[in-house]
């Protein structure tokens, strides 16, 4: 496992059919409702923020418990087994 890009730096990710299509989706419904839309930019950080959410709502929840990885530290890429 890698660690995310920091702050400032581009992100570079190979659009695929089921990624453009999910891309679709979420920028067609904007992030607030709006009938304007969003980037690509823009629904990419959406989603990753949702899923995040996801994950820490989980490990506080303890639905989840989070296991370190020996390249990284586990505060900032866990990975997520049930527990």
């Amino acid at each position: 496992m890698s660690t995310p890009p920091l702050p400032g730096k581009g992100l570079s990710v190979k659009v695929d059919q089921e990624l453009y299509d999910d891309l679709a989706v979420i920028m067609s419904a904007g992030k607030t409702g709006d009938t304007a839309g969003m980037t690509a930019s823009t629904a990419v950080k959406h989603a990753v923020s949702l899923i995040a959410g996801t994950y820490r709502n989980a490990w506080a929840a303890g639905v989840y418990r989070r296991v370190s990885n020996r390249r990284s530290s586990p505060a900032r890429s866990p990975r997520m087994t049930s527990v």
